[in-house]
């Protein structure tokens, strides 16, 4: 494109957002008491003067105050842009404001005017003032070896292959389906590991290791503490005893929003990450600087709580079920998650691309947080999955201007299944069952939401530590990412550790792994008391005398020789769950009993040991089936797609060898 058509086009667009913003000053006369124009026609001033402050001014203050603009989410940069508006009222003249929260509301106004504007003229579409400030500042920067394509691993979390086959068949996804009908992409199906579950699978995922991970969270009798996948510290020492250094991203890669870095030179706001390197809050100026980006993302997350409501009263009022409780807070959680860390990962993604980084790894939350609470595929949920669809073509536009060719490829790291609980189905959870027929009182790891953990992230990663407050907020989201004691007393009853539909269970009054005999010894009757139970599927343990064993109501499986007595209790839990479960037994933390659900293969439920409708950790049904969906030009080596490792390895062969300059 030549200079001066550049210009032109440039010229353009300013001319039609300020038109646009006029207007939508002219229609907030009518309808804010706290503004009012003298004359129509001085709504053209107005928004000039907005838009040249929202440049030059905003900025700077916002680039001043960042740690208390992360600190307040965003809500100090939403109080600025009230003072910008103010103070453009003034230097206009005929123009009044009433105050600097007058101000907030015309800014709010005006970004709500501009989004019903831009989606039905399709305006500026991808196109904020930071993503093209972004883009720029990209092309200067970029300083790589580009000669071979970059790769982008785009991560929805919790999405089976099943579940996206059935979306694409329905229209909801129309992105990733042009992909596949113009054969640009293929999908295949994979089969994560057991545990199914986030930090099992991103441990292999993005560093060709996962040993000694049996769950979501777990119990070290060396330590006597318990171990949680997303807990800061845990995850920086899992991190520690897994990497290699030659992980997925360590080309210079960038790791967004994960819980391992795949030895990524930079990780944002990645959990195993957040309390090892610098603070990287000027990072996400960009997103906070733009005088309507932030405000557009509010306005997002605002009509998605509406949404959640809206969802939540429709399932009370049909009486639909299995369903869990959604009040509370969890409304601000889900938006938070499905907006605004969305919004934040695109945005730095996109820097980064523009950089011309060899790799990135991004994770999107979104449709998992929505699954666990409203079901696998309720209406919002496969809204929510759309909407993350919408972003992948946004994201291939940028790539398409990147200076480097960028592979995209989409994949996730488990599937979902769906069910009532445990405790909806018998009134009582399965600690409460396992004490009562051990005659003893039970521990049990709290169980958190796993939102929590990924806000945890970003915030402890865009919080300077020198605030006070800024820490205070830390740890208050931090005791919601993963509540709950490290510690547990030798002398304590047996410790119970749900992850979804998977239970470990530890007996710390010994220091080793107690046998099948042992346990029969001190709780008699414990094994097959819980084996026999309708909604248990299997328990296994490990006998001193057959070695590991899968007992169910009806028979028994031996993992090592493959002898079954009676009924096969693995018979509905696939082709290969000898295999995994034989994996885990080998593991130096594996339980003294692994509980798993029942599972109804005709109807695809399980029941979650945590008051989840969707839930994955065990095996059962689509919670095992994750997909990858990767470009038709790059090849499949590999057939036997069982265990993240195993993906790990082919993912390895796509990646770029340049390391960024």
């Amino acid at each position: 494109m030549t200079p001066s058509r550049r210009y032109l086009l440039l010229a353009i667009r300013i001319a039609v957002v300020l038109a646009i913003n006029a207007i939508a000053l002219w229609l907030l006369d009518g309808l804010l008491p706290g503004f009012d124009l003298e004359h129509p026609w001085l709504a053209i001033p107005m928004a000039a003067v907005i838009g040249i402050l929202g440049v030059v001014v905003r900025p700077a203050l916002i680039y001043v105050a960042l740690p208390l603009v992360v600190l307040t989410g965003g809500l100090l940069a939403l109080a600025i842009s009230g003072v910008t508006v103010w103070i453009a009222a003034a230097l206009v003249g005929g123009v009044h404001v009433g105050n600097w929260f007058d101000g907030v509301l015309v800014t709010l106004g005006l970004v709500a005017v501009n989004l019903a504007l831009t989606s039905v003229l399709n305006v500026n579409a991808d196109g904020s003032f930071s993503r093209r400030a972004l883009r720029r500042v990209g092309m200067r920067r970029a300083d790589n070896d580009s000669s071979e394509p970059g790769v982008v691993f785009l991560e929805i979390d919790g999405l089976s292959a099943p579940v996206l086959e059935r979306a694409i068949e329905a229209g909801m996804v129309p992105t990733m389906a042009r992909w596949l009908s113009e054969g640009s992409h293929k999908l295949v199906e994979w089969e994560c590991d057991l545990s199914s579950q986030t930090g099992a699978s991103q441990a292999g995922l993005l560093h060709g290791n996962n040993q000694d991970m049996p769950a979501f969270r777990w119990y070290e009798k060396s330590t006597a503490r318990t171990m949680v996948s997303n807990h800061p510290d845990n995850a920086a020492e899992i991190e520690a005893r897994i990497s290699d250094g030659h992980g997925l991203l360590a080309n210079g890669g960038v790791a967004l929003g994960n819980m391992f870095s795949g030895d990524a030179q930079s990780p944002l706001f990645t959990m195993s990450k957040i309390k090892e390197l610098p603070k990287t809050s000027r990072q996400y100026y960009p997103f906070f600087a733009d005088p309507y980006n932030y405000s557009r993302t509010l306005i997002l997350a605002g009509a998605d709580i509406v949404r959640e409501k809206r969802a939540a009263r429709s399932q009370l009022r049909r009486d639909e079920r299995p369903r869990v409780d959604r009040d509370g807070i969890y409304p601000l959680l889900r938006a938070m998650t499905t907006v605004v860390l969305r919004d934040l990962a695109n945005e730095l993604l996109i820097a980064k691309m523009n950089e011309g980084v060899p790799t990135a790894y991004v994770t999107y939350v979104a449709y998992d947080e929505v699954a666990h609470h409203s079901g696998v595929e309720r209406p919002d949920t496969l809204d929510t999955l759309s909407r993350l669809d919408a972003t992948f073509a946004v994201i291939e536009k940028a790539a398409a201007r990147a200076p480097r060719e960028y592979h995209l490829v989409v994949l996730s790291d488990h599937g979902q299944s769906q069910g009532a609980t445990f405790r909806q189905r018998n009134g009582v959870t399965l600690e409460e069952l396992i004490a009562g027929r051990a005659e003893r009182e039970t521990a049990s790891a709290e169980s958190a939401d796993e939102g929590w953990g990924h806000l945890s992230a970003f915030v402890s990663d865009a919080t300077e530590d020198r605030a006070l407050a800024g820490a205070a907020l830390k740890q208050a989201v931090a005791e919601r990412a993963e509540p709950g004691e490290e510690g547990v007393d030798d002398d304590h009853g047996p410790i119970v550790m749900p992850s979804g539909n998977l239970a470990l269970v530890y007996f710390p009054e010994m220091p080793e792994r107690l046998s099948a005999e042992q346990i029969e010894e001190r709780y008699p009757g414990l094994v097959d008391g819980l084996a026999a139970h309708r909604h248990v599927g299997f328990v296994m343990t490990h006998s001193a005398e057959r070695g590991p064993v899968a007992v169910g109501a009806d028979g028994s499986h031996e993992l090592r020789s493959g002898d079954v007595v009676g009924l096969d209790p693995l018979a509905d839990f696939g082709l290969n769950a000898a295999r995994h479960l034989l994996r885990t037994d080998g593991f130096s933390n594996a339980p003294d009993l692994l509980v798993n659900s029942f599972y109804d293969h005709q109807t695809g439920e399980v029941a979650a040991f945590e008051e989840l409708v969707g839930s994955h950790g065990g095996l059962g049904g689509d919670q095992s089936r994750p997909l990858l969906l990767y470009p038709a030009g790059l090849s499949l080596d590999r057939d036997d797609l069982v265990g993240a490792e195993a993906v790990h390895r082919q993912l390895k062969a796509w990646v770029p060898t340049a390391k960024q300059k």
